[in-house]
Protein backbone atom coordinates (compact mmCIF):
# COMPACT_ATOMS: atom_id res chain seq x y z
CA UNK A 1 0.00 0.00 0.00
CA UNK A 2 3.02 2.13 0.94
CA UNK A 3 3.94 1.62 -2.70
CA UNK A 4 1.20 2.38 -4.51
CA UNK A 5 0.60 5.83 -2.36
CA UNK A 6 3.99 7.08 -3.33
CA UNK A 7 3.81 5.96 -6.98
CA UNK A 8 0.74 8.40 -7.28
CA UNK A 9 2.59 11.47 -5.65
CA UNK A 10 5.30 10.57 -7.82
CA UNK A 11 3.53 10.77 -11.00
CA UNK A 12 2.51 14.60 -9.83
CA UNK A 13 5.88 15.39 -8.57
CA UNK A 14 7.68 14.07 -11.39
CA UNK A 15 7.08 16.72 -14.03
CA UNK A 16 7.47 19.13 -11.64
CA UNK A 17 11.11 18.29 -10.63
CA UNK A 18 11.60 17.61 -14.48
CA UNK A 19 10.96 20.87 -15.18
CA UNK A 20 12.99 22.51 -12.42
CA UNK A 21 16.15 20.69 -13.12
CA UNK A 22 15.95 21.18 -16.87
CA UNK A 23 19.08 22.94 -18.22
CA UNK A 24 17.00 26.14 -20.06
CA UNK A 25 14.01 26.29 -18.05
CA UNK A 26 10.72 27.65 -18.93
CA UNK A 27 9.89 29.73 -15.62
CA UNK A 28 6.53 30.29 -16.48
CA UNK A 29 5.69 26.69 -17.43
CA UNK A 30 7.10 25.33 -14.15
CA UNK A 31 4.90 28.23 -12.01
CA UNK A 32 1.96 26.37 -13.88
CA UNK A 33 3.39 22.77 -12.82
CA UNK A 34 3.98 24.07 -9.06
CA UNK A 35 0.26 25.33 -8.74
CA UNK A 36 -1.17 22.25 -10.89
CA UNK A 37 1.28 19.88 -8.66
CA UNK A 38 -0.13 21.72 -5.49
CA UNK A 39 -3.75 21.09 -6.25
CA UNK A 40 -3.44 17.34 -7.35
CA UNK A 41 -1.52 16.78 -3.95
CA UNK A 42 -4.51 18.42 -1.91
CA UNK A 43 -7.09 16.10 -3.87
CA UNK A 44 -4.83 13.36 -3.20
CA UNK A 45 -5.77 13.97 0.17
CA UNK A 46 -9.34 12.81 0.37
CA UNK A 47 -11.09 9.97 1.79
CA UNK A 48 -12.08 8.36 -1.35
CA UNK A 49 -8.49 8.64 -3.22
CA UNK A 50 -7.16 6.47 -0.18
CA UNK A 51 -9.85 4.37 -0.70
CA UNK A 52 -8.89 3.76 -4.52
CA UNK A 53 -4.96 2.94 -3.54
CA UNK A 54 -6.65 0.78 -0.74
CA UNK A 55 -8.62 -0.77 -3.39
CA UNK A 56 -5.59 -1.12 -5.73
CA UNK A 57 -3.29 -2.55 -3.31
CA UNK A 58 -5.93 -5.25 -2.41
CA UNK A 59 -6.19 -6.23 -6.00
CA UNK A 60 -2.89 -6.16 -6.67
CA UNK A 61 -2.24 -8.89 -3.60
CA UNK A 62 -4.91 -11.28 -4.65
CA UNK A 63 -3.75 -10.95 -8.37
CA UNK A 64 -0.06 -11.74 -7.38
CA UNK A 65 -0.45 -13.23 -3.83
CA UNK A 66 3.17 -12.50 -2.87
CA UNK A 67 4.07 -14.12 -0.01
CA UNK A 68 6.72 -11.24 0.58
CA UNK A 69 3.91 -8.69 0.82
CA UNK A 70 2.45 -9.04 5.01
CA UNK A 71 -0.65 -7.52 5.93
CA UNK A 72 -0.56 -4.81 8.31
CA UNK A 73 -1.22 -6.11 11.63
CA UNK A 74 -2.87 -5.23 14.53
CA UNK A 75 -0.84 -4.05 17.64
CA UNK A 76 -1.78 -4.63 20.62
CA UNK A 77 -2.85 -1.95 22.89
CA UNK A 78 -0.67 -1.44 26.06
CA UNK A 79 -2.61 -0.89 29.18
CA UNK A 80 -2.00 2.03 30.63
CA UNK A 81 -3.88 2.32 34.21
CA UNK A 82 -6.06 4.48 35.10
CA UNK A 83 -5.60 7.35 37.59
CA UNK A 84 -8.10 7.99 40.12
CA UNK A 85 -10.86 10.08 38.25
CA UNK A 86 -10.39 9.53 35.25
CA UNK A 87 -13.26 8.00 33.28
CA UNK A 88 -11.67 7.21 29.41
CA UNK A 89 -8.49 5.68 28.64
CA UNK A 90 -6.14 8.27 26.89
CA UNK A 91 -5.29 6.19 24.13
CA UNK A 92 -8.10 5.28 20.70
CA UNK A 93 -7.64 2.21 19.32
CA UNK A 94 -7.18 1.98 15.61
CA UNK A 95 -7.31 -0.80 13.37
CA UNK A 96 -3.93 -0.99 10.81
CA UNK A 97 -5.26 0.81 7.61
CA UNK A 98 -6.40 3.46 9.71
CA UNK A 99 -3.34 4.07 11.37
CA UNK A 100 -1.31 3.99 8.34
CA UNK A 101 -3.84 6.37 6.84
CA UNK A 102 -3.01 9.20 9.94
CA UNK A 103 0.40 8.34 10.34
CA UNK A 104 1.63 7.77 6.63
CA UNK A 105 -0.20 9.00 3.95
CA UNK A 106 -1.96 12.24 5.42
CA UNK A 107 1.09 13.13 6.95
CA UNK A 108 3.86 12.51 3.61
CA UNK A 109 0.72 15.01 1.86
CA UNK A 110 0.45 17.46 4.36
CA UNK A 111 4.27 17.53 4.15
CA UNK A 112 4.41 17.98 0.38
CA UNK A 113 2.06 20.48 -0.04
CA UNK A 114 3.67 22.68 3.25
CA UNK A 115 7.55 22.55 1.56
CA UNK A 116 5.75 23.13 -1.79
CA UNK A 117 3.77 26.52 -0.36
CA UNK A 118 6.91 27.53 1.24
CA UNK A 119 9.38 27.23 -1.33
CA UNK A 120 6.74 28.53 -3.99
CA UNK A 121 5.20 31.92 -2.33
CA UNK A 122 3.00 34.47 -4.11
CA UNK A 123 6.17 37.04 -3.87
CA UNK A 124 8.77 33.94 -5.41
CA UNK A 125 6.58 32.92 -8.10
CA UNK A 126 6.22 36.77 -9.08
CA UNK A 127 10.01 37.60 -9.07
CA UNK A 128 10.47 34.03 -10.96
CA UNK A 129 8.21 35.76 -13.38
CA UNK A 130 9.81 38.35 -13.92
CA UNK A 131 13.53 36.49 -13.88
CA UNK A 132 10.93 34.82 -17.07
CA UNK A 133 11.58 37.51 -19.18
CA UNK A 134 15.51 36.66 -18.67
CA UNK A 135 15.04 33.26 -20.42
CA UNK A 136 17.29 32.60 -23.76
CA UNK A 137 14.29 31.66 -25.04
CA UNK A 138 12.89 35.17 -24.80
CA UNK A 139 15.50 36.58 -25.30
CA UNK A 140 16.31 35.11 -28.80
CA UNK A 141 12.04 35.51 -29.40
CA UNK A 142 12.65 39.48 -28.83
CA UNK A 143 15.90 39.23 -30.80
CA UNK A 144 13.57 37.95 -33.73
CA UNK A 145 10.99 40.68 -33.88
CA UNK A 146 11.99 43.90 -34.83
Amino acid sequence: MTALSFKKIFEILEPLTRTLQARDIDILAAMYLVNSAKESIVALRTEETFENIFILAKEFDDKYENEEFELLRTTKKRKVRKMDGELCSDEVEQNPIQKFKVDTYFVALDIIKTQISQRFTNKTIEVMKDFALLSIKRIKALKKKP
